[in-house]
């Protein structure tokens, strides 16, 4: 069968990627771009829907096969191939010419992440020509500001008013859709919109419900709830698998190949660095699960990595920062699309192997991780200091003496222990520990409650306070004397 490659772009989430490309394609003339934001005003959007509309109709009442395909990102025509199929059902199905066009719709989605701005729409109208109605449903970027070539058309539906009530709305495949995928379409849309235990018999068959395990459902659930319309990138169909290509931010990037019969009757998923591999090693069979396991615990992993360069980057977990860089300090930066467009630098340490700076975080190459960590936390030119936390903001730091062992063997204990349930009232204590290097190049550091005759230690990888850790009896003691000796009542 020959091989055709899809790109999944839903509507209703998504922050992919596009600037761009021909004069077409540049958009900053129907956009506002003064502030730096991810703005697009409703006349800019407006502007460009009826261009741009004017453009696809205009291609279509000349049967302009290539001034169609010219509306289409760099992008979006190298990750779907030829058009041929597409092309052929919309010029044949278009009749007559067009005498109005009508109905404009649009909904915008802006993302800004890093140094990374995205502005994407999603446009839809109605044809009137001389012989027939159309409704047609497309998706634009309008702007991606470090992936130049997805500026342009990504998706494009073009039907008869009358006919395919249920699929007139925006597409999910890259390219020019034509009926035959519309099935394949809903089977991966229903597979990003669904959370497994809402109904799984929604979206697996019942042979492969009773071939899996309660633990295979878990990590099924986790898979599900991480494969949606804003991760997924590329989806294509071969010898009646669908595979497709979604990347998880801060963990890494993976295929998902289904087998499929109306519903999804096996999975495989498959993390990938560098190239997407071959079909062969990532095809699922009929009847099976695999790689869910491998996927959830890198998901429930606290590690952060990043793919760089065709290899993994792990942030070392031991620092909780590191100094901006400097000319002095680091290689110049430059930015890195598959790091969600932010800055990476090269750093000078005495480390033997390469050090990252990426959006604050000191990173390594995998393989080097345990020396990385090995060679911070030996440092033996550091310095502690006590900042006494309060509701509101931290008093002026107090330099102190901390036992080194003791720090790492509180600090571990958010990485090894299982969450505490914690005092619902306000702590009798509170306070962050750094230790930071000499030269206060970085730092690390952790935040303690005190309760009582308890000790917690705060989770540095949860978003607020509330994930603690509780320490032993004897640690607690040691951090209770520095509490009842820095803390102020």
């Amino acid at each position: 069968m020959k091989r055709r490659i899809l790109g999944i772009v839903l509507f209703f989430t998504l922050g992919l990627s596009i600037s761009s490309c021909s004069s077409f394609k540049e958009a900053s003339d129907v956009f506002d771009v003064t502030r730096n934001t991810a703005y697009m005003d409703e006349r800019g959007a407006k502007k460009l829907q009826e261009r741009t509309a004017q453009k696809i109709v205009d291609a279509l009442d000349n049967g302009d096969e290539d001034k169609l395909l010219e509306l289409f990102s760099d992008y979006t025509l190298k990750i779907s191939g030829d058009q041929d199929d597409g092309l052929d059902y919309v010029f044949d199905l278009y009749e007559g010419t067009s005498t109005e066009i009508s109905d404009y719709k649009y909904h915008t989605n802006e993302t800004s992440t890093g140094e990374r701005l995205v502005q994407m729409a999603y446009f839809s109208c109605t044809i009137e020509t001389d012989e027939e109605t159309y409704k047609l449903y497309w998706e634009q970027y309008a702007r991606f500001s470090d992936r130049k070539d997805h500026v342009g058309l990504c998706n494009m539906r073009l039907l008869k008013a009358d006919e395919d009530k249920e699929y007139q709305t925006h597409g999910a495949l890259l390219g020019i859709e034509t009926p035959e995928y519309y099935e394949i379409s809903n089977v991966i849309s229903n597979m990003m919109e669904t959370t497994l235990f809402g109904d799984p018999g929604m979206i697996l068959s019942d042979d492969l419900l009773d071939n899996m395990s309660e633990d295979s459902l878990y990590a099924l659930d986790t898979f599900t709830t991480n494969f949606t319309g804003d991760t997924v990138s590329a989806v294509w169909l071969e010898d009646d698998q669908i595979f497709a290509t979604f990347e998880i931010l801060e963990k890494g990037q993976f295929v998902a190949a289904f087998t499929y019969d109306n519903k999804i009757t096996g999975i495989k998923v498959t993390e990938y660095i560098g190239d997407i591999p071959s079909n062969s090693e990532l095809e699922a069979k009929e009847g099976k699960v695999k790689g869910l396991s491998d996927f959830k615990e890198i998901m429930d992993s606290g590690l952060i990595r990043y793919n760089y360069g065709g290899e993994r980057l792990c942030k070392v977990m031991s620092l909780y920062g590191f100094e901006t860089p400097s000319k002095k300090s680091a290689d110049v930066g430059f930015t890195d699309s598959n790091i969600g467009g932010w800055n990476v630098y090269k750093l000078k340490t005495g480390f033997d192997s390469a050090l990252y700076w990426v959006k604050g975080d000191v990173c390594c190459y995998e393989d080097d991780l345990e020396d990385a960590e090995e060679y911070f936390r030996d440092y033996s030119d550091v310095k502690y200091s006590l900042h006494q936390y309060i509701y509101g903001g931290n008093k002026d730091p107090i330099e102190v003496d901390f036992d080194d062992d003791i720090f790492w063997e509180i600090y571990d204990v958010q990485f090894t222990d299982e969450p505490a349930i914690k005092p619902n009232r306000v702590p009798d204590a509170g306070y962050l520990i750094y230790r930071t290097s000499d030269d206060d190049k970085f730092t690390s550091r952790f935040l303690i409650y005190i309760f009582d005759d308890d000790a917690y230690i705060v989770d540095k990888k949860s978003a607020d306070d509330q994930t603690v850790y509780l320490l032993d009896d004897d640690i607690a003691e040691y951090l209770i004397e520095y509490a009842d000796e820095y803390c102020e009542e």
